[in-house]
């Protein structure tokens, strides 16, 4: 039965390249044996995750907005994108879910393959559609981040109102500098998780800085900012 339905490919050629996906022109051979020429899109492998969480309302779906050039609109979809080169379809979905939503999956099951009928086999295996459990968010240290600016804003309020009436507060100078190396500090963990590697080396020098100045006023506790 099958080979009564199927066509023999007798050559392509490439008429189009991009990173995201080729089109290809193929020559087949029909099962009565004449010849036809298609047009086919021979996409990258890519993986699309469906991000569940366990919150206080029962069981959400993280979602994101991306921009679609082709419809010209936003469109509120599962995260997701291509393999990178030498990916595994579990390693792709989890990078992708980081990526666009900043979540890291504590569990992942595999869902099912999705075939497109303009590619080869070889996509048979590698469509993936995975399930995310219990995803928590992967920027580390959210709550010592909101401590330290609430630690640093009390400092910054009681030296103005000290300024302010006339007390002297230069005691507490050496504290503020290392409140702000502690939040600059906390920050470049996150920084490096969203890639933003600008960001790391600013907040480093900034913490060190911060560090130093510190330092030389707690060793120095007469000297005035």
């Amino acid at each position: 039965m099958q080979d009564r339905v199927s066509w023999k490919e007798e050559g392509r050629k490439t008429v189009f390249h991009s990173p995201i996906f080729n089109v290809e022109e193929r020559v087949c051979r029909s099962p009565d044996n004449s010849l036809k020429t298609f047009t086919v899109l021979d996409t990258s492998d890519w993986a699309i995750i469906m991000p569940a969480l366990d919150t206080e309302r029962g069981r959400e779906f993280v979602m994101v907005w991306q921009w679609r050039h082709g419809a010209r609109e936003l469109s509120l979809e599962f995260p997701g994108g291509v393999f990178e080169k030498g990916e595994d379809p579990e390693s792709a979905a989890a990078r992708e879910l980081r990526e666009e939503t900043g979540y890291r999956a504590k569990k992942m099951e595999k869902l099912g393959v999705v075939l497109n009928d303009s590619e080869e086999d070889k996509l048979r295996e590698q469509r993936d559609n995975s399930a995310i459990n219990n995803a928590t968010r992967e920027y580390p240290f959210p709550t010592a981040r909101k401590f330290a600016w609430v630690l640093c804003g009390g400092f910054w309020l009681f030296c103005l109102g000290g300024l302010l009436f006339g007390v002297d507060v230069r005691a507490l100078f050496p504290f503020l500098f290392f409140s702000l190396a502690t939040i600059s500090g906390l920050h470049i963990p996150m920084f490096y998780v969203k890639r933003k590697i600008f960001d790391v080396v600013i907040g480093a020098i900034f913490t060190l800085c911060c560090i130093g100045v510190g330092l030389s006023l707690l060793s120095n506790p007469g000297v005035g900012l």
